[in-house]
């Protein structure tokens, strides 16, 4: 570990780090447009109403994806605020991406009622990494999905295809980059200032949820995740998370969409300034490392608890000369 982390890595030329992300871009496009074409009509499902900032890159990238695609979006709800009885028939049903297929959060539970109820349209699960601790629960599960007849599922590493063709092979599992690559080049698509040089040297960022692992770097300095970016910390998001969630019930989706969204985009702009004020950044949050990458800053990257961040580094990254896995 200590070589990993105090091995020299260099930022990239801007002409290089543009050539890689126009490329993942590139593909991801393509990849996608296989289930949604150019001008589809979509609404966009289970938008994250929580403070994970990883997520709210993949969403705002999922909407950059959108915008140039020329998808019309004909709505955005979160779980809690799906109208079941009148949510468009004539529409591609887009799931958000991310590392939530599969059993340890509530998403799937959502997705298999999704696709229990709307047996005739056609369902696009955008990148996902698929992670189960229960086999019955896969099991049951890959019931529930083999029983459409139009449904896609995007994923974002080499495990989880192998596990899609073996239980999902009826969904025509894709390998495909994370939603966030759309963020390039990340100040413009944020609309923030980021720092003209880095004043600080190492940024050490782990999680503290429940993916969280028992390695962290030894050296100086405190360990931060998401929270600590915002200025008020976790009481903030906290209430920004209730507000989100109970204003989704009662006010029109629309509404509350823009505003949450809005909420997202100040969380990611705050996450790139901190992420770009440091010379090098250790993490094993594979957002953290994402945005990283997104901005040049040399990074070197750990697993989280089921090995999610090594699987998207060796599809994605490992050619990337100023990120390194740590193994």
């Amino acid at each position: 570990m200590h070589e990993a982390l105090t091995a020299p890595l260099a930022p990239p030329a801007a002409e290089t780090l543009a050539r890689f992300w126009d490329a993942q871009q590139q593909l991801l496009a393509d990849r996608l447009a296989m289930a949604v074409p150019h001008g589809a009509r979509v609404a966009l499902l289970d938008y994250p109403v929580h403070g994970n900032t990883g997520d709210h890159l993949i969403l705002l990238g999922t909407e950059r994806w959108a915008a140039q695609a020329q998808l019309e979006i004909v709505g955005r709800w979160h779980v809690d605020n799906v109208p079941w009885r009148s949510l468009p028939s004539d529409t591609i049903l887009l799931c958000q991406g991310g590392g939530n297929f599969g059993d340890l959060y509530r998403f799937q539970a959502f997705r298999e009622r999704l696709i229990s109820a709307r047996p005739r349209q056609r369902i696009v699960l955008l990148p996902q990494t698929i992670h189960f601790r229960s086999p019955e629960r896969l099991r049951r599960s890959a019931e529930v999905f083999s029983r459409h007849p139009d449904l896609h599922l995007f994923v974002r590493d080499h495990g989880s295809l192998e596990i899609a063709r073996e239980w999902f092979g009826g969904c025509r599992p894709t390998l495909a980059p994370d939603m966030a690559a759309f963020l390039f080049p990340i100040a413009d698509t944020l609309g923030c200032r980021l720092p003209p040089r880095p004043r600080y040297e190492m940024l050490r960022f782990f999680r503290r949820d429940r993916e969280r692992t028992a390695v962290t770097p030894s050296g100086a300095g405190r360990v931060v995740d998401w929270d600590d970016l915002d200025p008020w910390g976790t009481p903030y998001w906290l209430g920004a998370v209730a507000a989100g969630y109970l204003c989704g019930r009662v006010i029109p989706a629309d509404y509350a969409s823009r505003t949450w969204f809005e909420f997202c985009r100040n969380r990611c702009r705050r996450a790139a300034v901190a992420l770009a004020d440091h010379r090098r950044i250790v993490t094993n949050r594979m957002h953290c490392h994402i945005l990283a990458c997104l901005l040049g800053v040399p990074n070197v990257v750990h697993d989280n608890s089921y090995g999610k961040c090594s699987a998207y580094f060796r599809a994605w990254h490992a050619e990337l000369p100023f990120t390194r896995l740590s193994v």
